[in-house]
């Protein structure tokens, strides 16, 4: 409810793995206000190998879920399959102007821009200044977010990005974040370490399993009806993804 209401918060979501967090995270867009604030829910591995080009797809989808309907298009879709086309239509939208100045060259380039720590600075900025410049609140959730942690520490980008997202991160006041994975114990560790950058920066939120009584009603929901509903239930606990 707060985070609907735009209270920015920052949340660990921590649960095992097909527990629901995801869906959860996409229930929880699909139910956000038609005014006033905006999701946007990323996979830290939807693009494996994971790189710095998943600050692209991060921008082109904030633009997209601020932006989106107001162009008519997905500027994330036009770039992954035309950078030129993808450029012209961001030049002549209607939304180029409601974009704030400093952010226009760098979304104008966004396929090919390098991402050093300055432009990726601005490209995590622009929740923020989006949501300023329209007056609206931002939830970014970042799923298998654990991948993103990993990579840093093993893959030795050019720079530790970690660090930067702490530091862009803090300063908004418009945009709530929430980490998720497949990896509690890392996320965990993420937040409550104090060698980590993100030390107590996040509340943590425990996703269980379903109650039995929950578990027999989702499956009769379903159609199931006697013995096999109990048994079912016996066998697979709570866990909605595999009831």
């Amino acid at each position: 409810d707060r985070l609907q209401a735009g209270s920015p918060e920052w949340i660990a979501l921590l649960g095992r793995r097909k527990v629901g967090k995801t869906s959860l995270l996409m229930e929880f867009e699909r139910t956000l206000p038609e005014e006033g604030v905006r999701a946007v829910l990323i996979d830290a591995f939807e693009h494996p190998p994971i790189s710095l080009d998943l600050f692209r797809t991060y921008a082109a989808r904030t633009l997209d879920s601020v932006h989106g309907a107001t162009a008519g298009l997905s500027f994330e879709a036009l770039m992954a399959v035309d950078p030129a086309a993808y450029r012209s239509a961001l030049a002549s939208s209607p939304v180029l102007p409601r974009i704030p100045p400093a952010l226009r060259p760098v979304l104008l380039d966004l396929p090919t821009v390098d991402l050093n720590p300055g432009t990726l600075r601005l490209l995590l900025d622009l929740p923020e200044q989006l949501a300023q410049a329209e007056g609206l609140h931002i939830v970014a959730a970042w799923d298998e977010f654990q991948e993103l942690v990993t990579w840093s520490g093993r893959s030795a980008p050019r720079f530790d990005v970690l660090p930067l997202l702490r530091a862009v991160w803090q300063q908004h006041d418009r945009v709530s974040y929430i980490v998720s994975g497949s990896a509690p114990s890392v996320i965990r560790e993420l937040v409550t370490s104090s060698k980590s950058p993100f030390f107590q920066h996040f509340a943590i939120m425990e996703l269980g399993e379903m109650g039995r009584e929950d578990a027999v009603a989702l499956l009769q929901a379903g159609g199931l009806r006697g013995p096999v509903v109990q048994r079912a239930v016996d066998l697979l606990g709570g866990q909605p993804f595999y009831l």
